[in-house]
């Protein structure tokens, strides 16, 4: 009988290991219960793209309803890391697995660059200026000369710009004009798995109406677009709400606000948060409610 049970585990614990992996497929990450069911208790949470290697059939089969799509499926007993990497053991529905390798989702987090107070360029006004090692990062705008516009300001081309300007203070990158602006302040965020840094500028004068982005990657900016949306309430401004991810080198930004506006500096509409977002990838910063 001893003998008999040693050789039913080796075949389920060679089962295990013979299996191809699976990955978490659902985007806001899997919930993991104590048993197959879903009125079993949450015990934990994989993240997207988290590699299963250790799964088992139940064969409780089961349907669960996703943003209205009906998902049929199975629960699996498995063995992962969790979103905070420690070893969890539960069970997991299989509508949000897939045998596809995926990326796992990169989260960004603000961070304050030191200010650099002294520092000065001859016709431009500074707003703000901020060391990123070498390079400064200069926020302002360049000023008119007897009340008349100057170069490189044109009709189409003027007001609040990002500079980038290197230690030779040579100014290596300079965007368009955004026109007026009380405010064209940047906050920065980054992430633990590469160099890219993104700036969101946030836009204001009475009251906040969005934010321009850029990407800053092996020493050059680039512009992403703008995000021409804030929340609805007047005591947050876009920069307060703003949630940054990247999934297989898209970039996502996603708002913790209920309600938003979106053109607040132009129509102003008024919509619903359901999952509002915008995303970059290819060079493109779309929209999408």
């Amino acid at each position: 009988m001893k003998r008999l049970l040693i050789i039913l585990f080796l075949f389920q614990l060679n089962y295990l290991f013979s299996q191809d992996a699976l990955y978490v497929s659902a985007k806001n990450g899997l919930i993991v219960r104590s048993g197959p069911d879903k009125t079993y208790d949450k015990v934990g949470k994989l993240d997207y793209a988290e590699k299963i290697t250790f799964f088992q059939s139940t064969k409780r089969y089961d349907e669960i309803t996703d943003n209205g799509v009906v998902l049929k499926g199975e629960w699996y007993h498995i063995s992962a890391n969790d979103i905070n990497s420690k070893t969890i053991v539960g069970y997991v529905f299989n509508g949000f697995l897939t045998n596809k390798t995926l990326k796992k989702k990169i989260n960004y987090y603000e961070f304050k660059p030191e200010k650099n107070l002294d520092f000065k360029l001859a016709s431009f006004s500074i707003y703000d200026v901020y060391k990123l090692d070498t390079l400064k990062i200069v926020s302002g705008y360049y000023e008119h000369k007897d009340a008349k516009m100057v170069l490189p300001n044109t009709e189409n081309d003027y007001g609040v710009r990002l500079l980038m300007v290197n230690e030779q203070h040579k100014i290596i990158y300079q965007s368009q004009g955004f026109f007026e602006a009380y405010s064209f302040e940047p906050h920065f965020f980054k992430n633990n798995k590469s160099d890219k840094i993104i700036i969101v500028c946030q836009l204001s004068s009475e009251y906040c109406y969005g934010g321009q982005a850029f990407i800053l990657e092996n020493g050059k900016i680039k512009y992403m677009g703008l995000l021409d949306i804030e929340p609805q309430t007047e005591e947050k401004c876009l920069i307060d709400i703003l949630k940054i991810n990247e999934f297989s080198n898209e970039l996502i930004f996603s708002f913790n606000s209920k309600k938003l506006v979106l053109e607040p500096g132009k129509r102003g509409i008024y919509i619903k948060n359901n999952g509002t977002t915008y995303n970059y990838s290819n060079g493109k910063l779309l929209l999408k409610k």
